[in-house]
């Protein structure tokens, strides 16, 4: 993301200031042996203002892949949606992240390629959008 994009006013005060009624976050947080902790994955719903729909998005630490955290995240992420009303979840995925693809599809989300992105997109209520 370009600098003139990460400060841009609008995007900081969204990151600084969270709207409770539309946006979450779920952070998993590992308690070392040692005692000490770490986050080990991250992931955010934010329903847009006025809509039944949200866009989700799920950050997982190097050390944590493919151990089953970020589906575990998404899924926590979908159920919450569902209790608060949301209708469509959708994301926005890079496409060469084959793990996330993979877990979207697996997850029932149908998957829309655009040239420098991926659009994952389902329908809480179990039923797939159209591709």
């Amino acid at each position: 993301m370009a600098f003139s994009r990460r400060v841009d006013h609008e995007r900081l005060i969204r990151v600084c200031l969270n709207d409770y009624d539309r946006e979450l976050a779920l952070v998993a947080v590992h308690n070392g042996p040692d005692g000490g902790r770490a986050i080990a994955g991250v992931a955010s719903l934010s329903r847009e203002w006025r809509s039944s729909s949200a866009e989700f998005a799920v950050t997982v630490g190097d050390s944590w892949q493919g151990r089953g955290l970020g589906r575990q995240l998404l899924q926590l992420l979908i159920e919450i949606g569902r209790k608060e009303g949301v209708e469509q979840v959708t994301g926005r995925i890079l496409p060469d992240h084959w793990m996330m693809l993979n877990l979207c599809q697996s997850l029932g989300f149908g998957l829309r390629h655009n040239l420098d992105e991926v659009i994952a997109t389902l329908n809480i209520h179990g039923r797939r959008t159209p591709d």
